[in-house]
């Protein structure tokens, strides 16, 4: 059989996509990391198993069953181009916190084209929204940023906000709990499609407000499915200790907060994520799941939000 990846290979531009490709199937679990070491070629051979092909290396034939029907070359791609190539760009543009919030389809539309250039922009490369050999280098040795730290010792500040700081989303006009949830649990590495979280908290697509019990049932059945258990409740604010305990929530790693809101004109649920919170300035940002942006309010303008009848509730996320 003839072979270009096998056993041992490293440096070759074919083996990130290989990876990403198996473990969007289900069968590579390691790292990306540009070597095809045991686990990848076990991962391989029991891709081939499955498939009825021959147990061997990587050669034509297992790489053609691996990406049937691309339009567009594995190191070439552009606005246009659709198939598996694509998705694995698209997994691997998630994973790194650009894709964030679309689906992952193998379709590269104009979402997929702002992110690759926002990645490129972050990675110091030329910007042509085109993934090629540069942009595939820079994919394996980029490092995911972290939150900016506050000189405020009083400011408390989630990742999500540097990283997606003014992003629109396509999603966030229909379904602000479910996205709101989203923001949330990407605080600890999670980043489900939109419609695993609709489907999770029980939510219609289209509809923009959700039960509150389907939120609180539905979020740790997600996370645990996702490999993060949690638990989940909602306190007032007044149990959460106001604005000091809602940002000792931002600060612990292990618990992340959603805002419950009803409005009393019509009983109309709807949820933001706060996202920072500095206890000086009296200044709390959330991402306004309703608007599709990020909104600073002051602690007075903002209370009114979270009205729910005469209670301010928030709904704490907690992991186990």
């Amino acid at each position: 059989m003839s072979c270009f990846l096998e056993l041992g290979s490293k440096g070759d531009e074919r083996i990130p996509l290989l990876e990403r490709r198996l473990k969007y199937l289900g069968y590579y679990t390691g790292i990306i990391d540009n070597y095809y070491g045991p686990l990848l070629s076990a991962a391989v051979q029991n891709y081939q198993r499955n498939k009825g092909l021959q147990v061997d290396c990587v050669g034509p034939i297992t790489w053609a069953s691996l990406f049937p029907a691309n339009t567009c070359p594995s190191n070439w791609l552009y606005q246009g181009c659709q198939g598996d190539n694509v998705k694995a760009q698209q997994i691997t543009l998630q994973s790194l916190r650009f894709y964030v919030g679309y689906k992952v389809d193998g379709d590269f539309g104009p979402y997929m084209a702002q992110a690759v250039r926002n990645f490129q922009q972050a990675a110091g490369i030329i910007i042509d929204g085109i993934i090629g050999d540069q942009t595939i280098k820079a994919e394996l040795t980029y490092k995911k940023p972290a939150a900016q730290p506050s000189t405020d010792k009083n400011c408390f500040e989630s990742a999500q906000y540097t990283v997606w700081k003014q992003e629109m989303n396509p999603y966030t006009r229909r379904t602000c709990g479910p996205f709101a949830v989203k923001e949330a649990i990407f605080e600890w590495g999670l980043n489900p499609d939109i419609d695993t979280v609709v489907k999770a908290v029980n939510a219609q697509p289209g509809y923009a407000g959700t039960a509150p019990d389907d939120i609180l049932n539905g979020v740790p059945k997600l996370t645990e499915a996702l490999g993060v258990p949690c638990k989940a409740y909602i306190l007032n604010h007044e149990e959460i200790g106001g604005f000091p305990g809602l940002g000792e929530v931002l600060s612990d790693p292990r618990k992340t907060a959603v805002a419950h809101i009803a409005y009393k004109s019509n009983q109309c649920n709807h949820y933001h994520t706060p996202v920072r919170l500095c206890l000086n300035e009296q200044q709390i940002v959330i991402a306004e799941n309703l608007h599709g942006a990020y909104e600073t309010y002051s602690f007075p303008g903002y209370l009114p939000l979270i009205q729910n009848c005469s209670q301010k509730s928030w709904m704490i996320f907690e992991r186990i």
